[in-house]
């Protein structure tokens, strides 16, 4: 049976995760600066003061939601299991994995995008996650070029924005599909761009015929 501290540790994280989706509910709908304190706790029926027992300002709980709807314990996965698979399936995992997790807080990401635009605090912590996810995949492609399998004259920091960049654009223009159509997109958009980044847009030279 779990025990009495165990119990109020699992309500405490109940009430945490409640939270959280209200004030994403909220910001949202309202945005990050037009959203208050006082209304999260409205609207989950609460007084004001238990929000500060669990986030001590409206800028702590807005880091959260954001780090809860990065990728980048996903991405680290993904790159340390790599080994010596082929760079090209690393990369098609990375986009995929990318989109869907972009997909999935789909509200969330949109309120962020708009937000930071008006709101140097809120861009700087974005760009500060943008980054750990950055350093890692600029790591595995220098890794890469150490070993002969990348071209060693690219700027690793340069493919991985390349990668990045094209999963934001993609998610802007077919965010708002439905899941299947989303899906089958998102698919489609990963395998190709992982050649494009792999094998880049000249043909292949045929093998040419022994006389």
């Amino acid at each position: 049976m779990p025990t009495e501290e165990g119990s109020r540790k699992q309500a405490a994280n109940r009430r945490r995760e409640e939270i959280l989706q209200a004030a994403v509910r909220l910001f949202c709908e309202r945005g990050y600066e037009g959203t208050t304190i006082r209304e999260i706790a409205n609207e989950l029926g609460v007084a004001e003061g238990l929000l500060y027992h669990y986030f001590t300002s409206k800028s702590e709980l807005v880091a959260e939601c954001w780090r809860r709807h990065q990728w980048h314990g996903r991405l680290s996965t993904i790159v340390r299991s790599a080994g010596q698979r082929p760079v090209e399936d690393v990369i098609h995992n990375l986009l995929r994995e990318h989109l869907r997790v972009i997909y999935e807080h789909g509200s969330a990401f949109r309120m962020h995008a708009a937000e930071m635009l008006r709101d140097g605090a809120l861009a700087e912590l974005s760009q500060r996650f943008d980054d750990d996810a950055r350093t890692v995949i600029a790591a595995y492609i220098s890794q890469n070029q150490a070993r002969g399998r990348i071209r060693s004259d690219l700027d690793p920091h340069v493919i991985t924005g390349a990668l990045m960049g094209m999963v934001v654009t993609f998610f802007v223009v077919h965010g708002r599909k439905e899941a299947p159509e989303w899906e089958r997109l998102s698919d489609h958009m990963a395998a190709n761009a992982s050649m494009l980044i792999v094998h880049g847009i000249t043909p292949v030279a045929a093998p040419s015929e022994s006389a």
